[in-house]
């Protein structure tokens, strides 16, 4: 795995780092810290505050690899073409911004990097803004679809503390016209019949999922279908369950030069109390 890791000197970059340094990841990852400056002369300097990131990363990963980059350019052209050239398998950014402001929660960095990357991204924060930065519950919200198994695979490749909980959920939306996100491909029809068909084949993918995880992590994994709109019921699981991470696909359109995040996505990682990494089905 080959993770990118943008930073600045600032207080708000230390929280895509303490994202990092907070879990496990493969043996072998490879771990790149990348700051962009706007001018030759201030290499320099980027290179000075990474090289402490860089010394705490290797300490806590002594079997990773782990190199920086100082680069002269714009932030997002910087961190779009080193993630789709080294290539990156995940890039963890921070969400600045101003709680309460909806589309300008993320920083325009973050958010660019959300749209039109080629890999998965975590968008950083602290957990309901603790010090404390656990990860002893993750939820994953998934569907029955492409970039939902690819949400699963990615779950199921990673190393989970032991004592973590994983909990699959699935939003069943009765008033989507199947098409919308992905998280909301039932029925149009309210009729009970195709309610609960929806429910039924709803429960079967998680628990088929769920059984795949256990023969790969040995962490315990539970489900839970929920109903209404899928953005709202996911943040709300995860704020009721205090989750510390959250994990779901993203629907790209393929031969776009950019990959849109559906609706629920962008909602979730817009509001969420926690981390949330967005994986692309690549």
């Amino acid at each position: 795995m080959k993770i990118l890791v943008p930073v600045d000197n600032s207080e708000h970059s230390k929280v895509p780092v303490d994202a990092l340094l907070m879990r496990e990841w493969p043996n072998g990852t490879e771990i790149r810290i990348l700051s962009v400056v706007d001018l030759i002369i201030h290499v320099g300097e980027a290179e000075q505050f990474i090289a402490p990131i860089v010394d705490r990363v290797k300490q806590r990963f002594p079997h990773a690899t782990v190199d920086s980059a100082a680069i002269v350019g714009e932030s997002k052209d910087i961190i779009l073409e080193q993630s789709a050239n080294w290539p990156a398998d995940l890039v963890i950014m921070g969400a600045r911004g101003r709680r309460g402001l909806a589309r300008i929660l993320l920083g325009s960095v973050s958010q660019t990097v959300l749209l039109y990357g080629s890999c998965s991204t975590q968008i950083a924060r602290r957990p309901g803004g603790s010090t404390d930065w656990n990860l002893e519950r993750v939820l994953v919200a998934i569907d029955n679809s492409d970039h939902s198994r690819k949400a699963i695979e990615w779950v199921s490749k990673l190393p989970w503390p032991k004592s973590a909980e994983i909990k699959l959920i699935g939003v069943l939306n009765p008033l989507a016209n199947g098409h919308a996100d992905g998280f909301s491909a039932l029925y149009k029809s309210n009729s009970a019949e195709k309610k609960l068909k929806a429910i039924e084949d709803t429960k079967e993918f998680l628990v088929h999922s769920a059984e795949k995880l256990n023969q790969s992590i040995t962490n315990k994994t539970t489900t839970q279908v929920l109903e209404g709109s899928p953005g709202e019921q996911i943040l709300k699981e995860a704020s009721e369950w205090d989750a510390q991470l959250i994990v779901m696909g993203c629907r790209g359109h393929g031969g776009l030069t950019k990959l849109w995040l559906g609706s629920v996505s962008q909602e979730v990682v817009l509001q969420a109390p926690c981390p949330v990494e967005v994986i692309r089905n690549t």
